[in-house]
């Protein structure tokens, strides 16, 4: 199953159904997080950010070292793609990331997106952050499968999905 979310709702957070979500990503702003457009000189830092959380996992191991090399060639020839997004830093140190590209005039999809652990709030932050930072040019945003992961699904389904789309895989034999 594919994920989408409404734009406008993932900036506003209004109401009970976005209260948890909405509390954390004031938390997280309370430190004062800068947040701008990722540039290609950003690569090194978040590969670095991405190898940690690699690191880190236990379960479906596979599937998150085909993330990681995903996300490695993306950002290292982001001036090459057609892909934008967003970085988060505290200080002088970059604490979250997201990246993905224009489907079509309203959807927006998310490829990859990593947070520091070590900041409560900080992957609901960057989520946030880029919603905020495509809102005019989308109406929703595309966050992917959760490719039977358990953890992945719950921690998508968390955030409201205005739509959820069945994927297919065909094969054609001559």
């Amino acid at each position: 199953m594919t994920n989408y979310y409404n734009v406008d709702e993932l900036i506003r957070l209004k109401g009970k159904k976005f209260e948890g979500k909405r509390n954390l990503v004031r938390r997280f702003a309370g430190l004062n997080p800068k947040v701008r457009a990722l540039q290609a000189r950003d690569a090194t830092v978040c590969i670095e950010l991405q190898e940690r959380w690699l690191s880190e996992q236990d379960a479906d191991r596979d599937s998150a070292e085909e993330e990681t090399s995903a996300a490695k060639v993306a950002l290292q020839h982001f001036d090459s793609l057609p892909i934008e997004g967003v970085v988060v830093e505290i200080g002088q140190k970059l604490v979250g990331f997201a990246v993905g590209e224009r489907l079509n005039s309203n959807m927006f999809v998310e490829h990859h997106e990593k947070a520091e652990r070590e900041f409560k709030g900080g992957y609901e932050y960057v989520l946030h952050v880029l919603a905020a930072n495509i809102a005019a040019e989308a109406t929703f945003i595309n966050r992917g499968q959760y490719l039977g992961i358990p953890g992945l699904r719950q921690a998508k389904l968390s955030w409201r999905p205005a739509g959820l789309v069945e994927k297919f895989s065909g094969r054609i034999s001559f």
